[in-house]
C-alpha cells in the first residue's frame, strides 16, 4: 500500500500575513488531509514570517525549507518540487486559498481525462 501523498501543495513564502488562512484553505480540501503534503518554501522573508512559520509548524503538518537568500518565487517553487513526494504538484501563493473542492475537481478532471500530458 502506497502511504506517500497524492499531491504535494508548494507554497513559496516572502512576507506574508495570510499563512495560515493559506495553509488551512490547504488542509480544507474534500479529498482530506492524508492525501495532501503542503511544502512551504520561505524565500528568505525580513519580517517576522520566520519566527511565525516555526510556529505554524508545530500546530500543522507542513514541511518548511527556509532559503537564506531571496531568489524568487520560480525557484522556491522548484526548490520545493524537489522535496515533493506527491503523484500530482500544485502551486499555491502564500496570499492566496484554495476553495474546499478545488483539488477534488482537478484530480478528477485528470482521472477522466487519460490523454492529457502536463
Amino acid at each position: 500500500m502506497d502511504l506517500s501523498p497524492k499531491i504535494s501543495i508548494i507554497i513559496p513564502v516572502y512576507n506574508s500575513p495570510y499563512l495560515e488562512e493559506c495553509i488551512k484553505s490547504c488542509y480544507g480540501q474534500s479529498i482530506g488531509r492524508n492525501l495532501i503534503e503542503i511544502i512551504i518554501v520561505n524565500d528568505a522573508s525580513n519580517n517576522y514570517t520566520k519566527k511565525e512559520l516555526i510556529e505554524l509548524e508545530n500546530r500543522y503538518d507542513i514541511q518548511i525549507i527556509h532559503l537564506a537568500q531571496n531568489s524568487g518565487p520560480a525557484n522556491a517553487r522548484n526548490i520545493g518540487m524537489q522535496s515533493a513526494k506527491g503523484n500530482y504538484i500544485t502551486f499555491l501563493d502564500s496570499d492566496d486559498m484554495m476553495k474546499s473542492d478545488k483539488l477534488e475537481k482537478q484530480c478528477n478532471f485528470l482521472s477522466n481525462n487519460n490523454d492529457i500530458d502536463i
